[in-house]
């Protein structure tokens, strides 16, 4: 690491002429030694040789001293460094405010950080003035300054910390701080103790006293909001506080030793001093005094920038209107230029002018220039610098007050004696070398030229390209794209001045890219390509290979495991989607799955390439052919059920060996032991797989189900997922077991009693039991899977079951998914309750049963639900007033004006209600249940060689209606011939959908098996064709293809 020094020296040369020279030396081990300049500034010899010689032996760091008979002072001047801190002040609002703003991650803060009162904070140079009155101890004054002290004409400027004094109302104490009590008091004639107080100080908490210029300061300074960000930013960059935007005093060191301190600095002894001297004497320059002009010292500038412009020596100017008593309409030619007066205005020598020109801002409306601009005065390293050039630096080191992170802009140029390049810059007036050794260029400055060509743009080592996909910022981007966030270059071309636009692909307005030296919005480059079989999308890439692709899918239209042929990527038509958002589309697939969306990859399915065949040794498997299953339960397969092959795959788990998917979305890993598992069937004949033809596949257990059988009883043991510590120990029954293709055992559960499922558990949650015991309104029942819970059911609700005139009309689906029908007898799983609070069920006990009398749906056309008849006591259903409640005044009249009924009376959605059978010796007679195989909507004619007991009508054998409502044993059919036909259920048989019949889909399919697509519940279509797997394919009018199942449709009307 390089170790940097600042070097100060005067030379005086025997001609009288004296010359500070600043330099800062850096030394690197294994390197030659690297000389920096950094000052260079001329005066008369003379000047140093003023006021009095006195030796004394003055305090570390100290700049400047004053000896005098009443007062001393001591300047006591403290580099820029990082300090451990002990602070107070504004903590707890503090905290709150970096938590509120989200930056604990990004500061590396915990919450223990919240008690924390030491941190590290950066300092820039700190000035202390140790004062003295007589031989005693007065004060301990302090400012900041942003570069070290080079003249007693050198501003001072307010700190940053508090338990310090800034009012003027107390103009004594004026920049004076509190130490505490406990500070040591030094002596004029003991100096060593000045180094003790100031130790005392930084070591001291800097609490709540005198808090006003802190309060202050952290307004003009964000980095101090809260000792947190001061901090932070203390340890990204120490230097930041030389680069702060501090509140300068109106005290120069000099004016304020004189006036606050009443002291007269005729005798400072110190390098400082004779520094100063030069650097405030008369200004010189080869080795001349400069001549001043009204105030204006001449100033060898080649070019400067005013008002925004640049003007050069030897530049030609037109005079358009009046300006002090110059000739209107006379060409006038830049001689010289003169240094910034202490007003800070510049000025020109007009050739024939003999007193200075001020360039004030009028000066571009009163001259006009002539000729080209050229705009550039040096050739560095085959660069043009000129005036308005930006540049930044690599190594703040060799540059001190300028950061690596900001960009500078030259003001000014001149070049010294010796050939070297100084500039000024963001109109300070500070110098700075751009050059070493007589014009070499430094290599820590990078110049940033805006090049465009063809297809390219690059600035600041930024580029941006045709063709190129860009994210744009949200927080930067051009009002022209709409917020749309990913975007393509379609070109670039140059604007007015310096600008420079740029067209997106499908946005017809071009944005502003560039503008005085600068990007006006923010952008990432991102990676996109697409093809109907691939995409790429930054870091994703999804491949469709051959084009059987498997889908996992967490979307609701999409079934784990089902195979999709004939995908490819489209570029997305949603209303609201970004220029280059993409769809997956897939056959049968109603809705096409997002991959882009608002420019965001969503895209959260597992896809898996397919095979369509598969080989090992002797052994040959395809697509299509046909498996018999010989294990019971075998990964979720039935005992001599039927499977089809859809494909192969290579195990996510172990990719040496490869899975046998079936179109039944289930799949096996192929082992040895398929001989044993499964035999091939071609028609009739069922050929079992040989010893050799299996010998090759991998020995693997054979895994089949047995413990875990759809009915057994479970209770969970831990928790897993969703499941949380309350279902622990819960009871659930068994109602679909799988093994994944990892051969991990899976469950479908139901929690005994109540609403909860919970899908693909393994087994490893559970403990399993084929028998519980449990009690049951007072008795005590063993439960096995087959075993159904007693349930019996009063004379006076099976009277009532007979009364009913609609009995066996479907109303709706209990807890379990079954149908729910008028004259079941149900069991309250969940209190729940509909429009009013008078037609509730109350303190009813769950398990209780009732009668269902008649059905309404919530709102009107909301969740359907049930009047429910209690034998109950009267405390149990609340009284109704029924005119309050939906549907109910069209309920039996009896059960709303016979007394009978009061209080019996309660509502609940069906949905949380079970189905019960009642007791055999409690059961309904065969000969008075209703054939409820029938379903409403679907198509029936009358059966063959029958003779409808109400006659034909115009109605004749085969004709094909619509089954439109049940009657106790009587059936309305919509025939062609009749649109209201009457005849018994027995006389009818159902038959199912074909061709060119009008359908819709049934209102209780909420969520389609293939999705809604564009078509909206209550739309009518045709159907175009009945696929295998009970796959319907529909036309309607929002979308000519549209994929459902035959159990999801109802039929409108038949095809003619």
């Amino acid at each position: 690491m390089a170790n940097v020094t600042e070097e100060k020296r005067i030379l005086v040369a025997p001609d009288g002429v004296a010359e500070l020279r600043i330099d800062r030396v850096m030394k690197q081990e294994g390197a030659p030694e690297r000389r920096l300049k950094v000052l260079r500034q001329q005066g008369p010899a003379d000047v140093l040789l003023t006021g009095k010689s006195e030796l004394h032996v003055l305090p570390p760091s100290c700049r400047v001293v004053y000896f005098g008979r009443q007062a001393t002072a001591f300047v006591i001047e403290q580099g820029p460094c990082v300090r451990s801190i002990g602070w107070e002040w504004g903590c707890r609002e503090g905290w709150n405010d970096v938590q509120s703003r989200g930056c604990l991650p990004k500061y590396g803060l915990t919450l223990e950080d919240q008690k924390r009162r030491r941190f590290r904070f950066a300092f820039p140079y700190t000035v202390f003035f140790v004062i003295f009155s007589g031989n005693s101890f007065d004060s301990l004054r302090l400012f900041y300054r942003p570069e070290p002290i080079r003249s007693l004409s050198d501003s001072l400027f307010y700190p940053g910390v508090t338990n310090y004094r800034r009012s003027h109302e107390y103009n004594g104490t004026i920049g004076i701080v509190c130490a505490g009590s406990t500070s040591p008091k030094p002596s004029r004639s003991e100096l060593n103790g000045i180094e003790r107080l100031i130790t005392h100080f930084w070591g001291a908490p800097f609490n709540d006293h005198w808090t006003e210029c802190f309060d202050a300061t952290k307004k003009r300074v964000p980095e101090l909001c809260t000792p947190w960000d001061w901090e932070y930013h203390s340890k990204r960059d120490s230097y930041w506080p030389l680069r702060a935007n501090w509140e300068p005093s109106i005290y120069s060191i000099q004016s304020f030793l004189e006036g606050v301190c009443g002291m007269s600095c005729e005798q400072e002894v110190d390098f400082s001093l004779f520094a100063g001297c030069i650097q405030k004497g008369p200004h010189w320059q080869n080795r001349q005094p400069v001549e001043t002009h009204n105030g204006f010292v001449l100033s060898p500038s080649l070019a400067i920038l005013a008002g925004g412009r640049s003007i050069e020596l030897g530049q030609e100017f037109k005079l358009l209107s009046s300006l002090n008593g110059l000739q209107v309409g006379q060409t006038y030619r830049i001689q010289h230029f003169f240094e910034p007066n202490a007003m800070g205005l510049r000025a020109v020598q007009l050739e024939g002018v003999p007193h200075p020109i001020p360039i004030e801002n009028a000066w571009w409306d009163c001259f006009k220039a002539t000729g080209e601009e050229q705009g550039s005065s040096i050739q560095l390293n085959g660069l043009e610098v000129r005036i308005g050039s930006l540049f930044k630096v690599k190594k703040d080191k060799e540059f001190p007050g300028l950061s690596k992170t900001s960009c500078y802009t030259i003001t000014d140029i001149q070049r010294d004696l010796e050939g070297d390049v100084l500039v000024r810059v963001n109109q300070e007036k500070k110098w700075i070398y751009l050059t070493q050794d007589g014009g070499i260029l430094s290599e820590a400055i990078v110049f940033l030229v805006a090049d465009l060509k063809e297809d390219r743009f690059s600035f600041n080592e930024t580029t941006l390209s045709v063709g190129e996909f860009i994210a744009l910022d949200r927080d930067t981007s051009p009002s022209c794209v709409k917020e749309k966030r990913f975007l393509k270059v379609a070109s670039l071309r140059r604007g007015e001045g310096d600008q420079v636009l740029v067209l997106f692909e499908r946005i017809h307005e071009p944005c502003l890219l560039f503008s005085d030296n600068q990007f006006c919005f923010k952008w990432n480059p991102v990676v996109f390509e697409m093809t109907e079989r691939m995409l790429k999308f930054e870091k994703n890439v999804i491949d469709l290979g051959s084009g059987n692709m498997l889908i996992l899918s967490s979307n609701s239209f999409l079934q784990d495991g089902k195979i999709y042929e004939g995908a490819r990527f489209v570029m997305s038509t949603r209303k609201d989607a970004d220029p280059y958002d993409v769809d997956l589309v897939v056959e049968f697939g109603n809705e096409m799955i997002p991959v882009v969306a608002q420019s965001q990859f969503v895209f959260e399915t597992k896809m898996v390439s397919i095979e369509e065949a598969y080989q090992s040794g002797s052994l040959f498997l395809m697509r299509g052919m046909y498996l018999k299953c010989l294990c019971h339960d075998f990964t979720g397969i039935n005992q001599d059920e039927v499977v089809e092959v859809l494909g192969f795959a290579k195990n996510r788990l172990m990719p040496e060996c490869m899975d046998m998917i079936f179109t039944n979305g289930r799949g096996c890993l192929l082992s040895q032991n398929l001989g044993q598992t499964f035999v091939r069937v071609e028609g009739e004949v069922s050929q079992p797989f040989s010893s050799e033809e299996v010998s090759n596949l991998p020995n693997l257990p054979l895994m089949t189900e047995k413990t875990y059988s759809v009915g057994a009883f479970a209770v969970f043991t831990s928790p897993y997922g969703e499941i949380s510590q309350e279902h622990l120990g819960k009871l659930f029954e068994v109602k679909d077991v799988r093994v994944d293709w990892c051969g991990t055992k899976r469950l479908l559960v139901h929690q005994w009693g109540q609403r909860n499922w919970f899908n693909d558990i393994p087994t490893r949650y559970f403990s399993v039991m084929q028998t519980v015991t449990l009690w049951f309104k007072g008795t005590k029942v063993q439960l096995t899977p087959e075993t159904e819970l007693p349930c019996k059911v009063s004379p006076f609700l099976q009277e009532e079951q007979k009364k009913l005139e609609r009995r066996g009309l479907e109303v709706g689906t209990d807890v379990d998914g079954k149908s729910v029908h008028i004259g079941d007898f149900v069991m309250i799983v969940e209190r729940s309750w509909m429009n009013s609070d008078n037609m509730r069920i109350q303190d009813l006990g769950l398990k209780t049963v009732a009668l269902v009398v008649h059905n309404a749906q919530a709102g009107g056309l909301g969740e359907p639900f049930g009047y429910l008849l209690f034998d109950a006591p009267n405390s149990v259903v609340s009284q109704h007033p029924l005119s309050q409640t939906y549907g109910f005044s069209s309920c039996p009249e009896r059960f709303y004006t016979e007394v009978l009924y009061d209080y019996r009376i309660g509502a609940n959605r069906f949905s949380d209600c079970r189905t019960v059978k009642v007791s055999r010796e409690e059961e309904i007679k065969d000969e008075e249940k209703v054939n409820l195989t029938f379903t409403i909507g679907n198509k029936v004619h009358v059966k063959a060689g029958v003779t409808p007991r109400y006659g034909w009508g115009s109605v004749v054998p085969e004709m094909v209606g619509i089954l439109k409502e049940i009657e106790g044993e009587d059936a309305l059919v919509a025939f062609p011939a009749i649109p209201e036909w009457v005849g018994r259920l027995e006389e009818l048989e159902q038959i199912f959908l074909e061709k060119g019949d009008l359908v819709m889909v049934k209102p209780d399919v909420k969520h389609p098996r293939f999705g809604w697509g564009q078509v909206k519940p209550g739309s009518q279509g045709r159907v175009r064709d009945i696929l295998p797997n009970d796959f319907v394919e529909v036309i309607f009018d929002d979308q000519i293809c549209w994929y459902g199942l035959v159990e999801e449709l109802h039929i409108v009307d038949v095809a003619s």
